[in-house]
């Protein structure tokens, strides 16, 4: 085989990451909203913050359900609610996909904030999963460990088991939340 040549499977594999690349460069130009690439540079300025990340769940369901155009007319219309229930000095940056959102915010308020914007999304027959995740200097590292709670208390990648929770894990355990009760359960991090 020439070592320039790619397997099929190679080729897969890149044509799903560009596309899954074009989704979200889709994603944020429709959205009007900030891109990691942004967070990342303001990253070092927020030390002593921590960092909201939020998966909406029920996506990949109503993917197969609606189509392409159908999720994304879901994840456009979270966005919206979501802008406008924000402060206006609140930073809200697009992750991956159209799905995927980040927040820096004060420890103070981090809380409180996710359970409002879960509440919000209820409300409106939407749903997602938070994480609060302590501020580290490695903001990947950060998205990681938030990405990694999310799937852990959804019950697994695919987020077929619990939805509509908030976890904190900023005070060396991850305390559960949903957007209208107290404390559900609470896990070492």
């Amino acid at each position: 085989m020439h070592p320039h040549s790619s397997t099929i499977e190679d080729l897969l594999a890149e044509n799903a990451r560009l596309r899954a690349e074009l989704q979200n460069y889709r994603y944020s130009v429709d959205f009007n909203c900030p891109r990691y690439p942004l967070l990342a540079e303001r990253w070092p300025a927020l030390v002593g913050s921590v960092l909201v990340y939020w998966d909406m769940d029920g996506l990949n369901a109503a993917n197969f359900r609606y189509g392409d155009d159908g999720v994304h007319e879901r994840a456009r219309s979270a966005y919206g609610l979501i802008r406008r229930e924000i402060r206006a000095g609140d930073e809200l940056y697009l992750y991956r996909g159209g799905d995927e959102f980040t927040m820096p915010l004060a420890p103070s308020d981090a809380l409180t904030a996710a359970r409002r914007l879960l509440a919000l999304l209820m409300s409106q027959g939407l749903s997602a999963t938070f994480a609060i995740v302590p501020y580290r200097d490695d903001l990947g590292a950060c998205i990681t460990h938030a990405d990694a709670l999310v799937k852990a208390h959804r019950g697994g990648a695919r987020g077929e088991g619990r939805r509509g929770f908030v976890i904190d894990a900023t005070g060396g355990t991850a305390m559960e939340y949903d957007a209208l009760h107290s404390i559900a359960t609470k896990d070492e991090v």
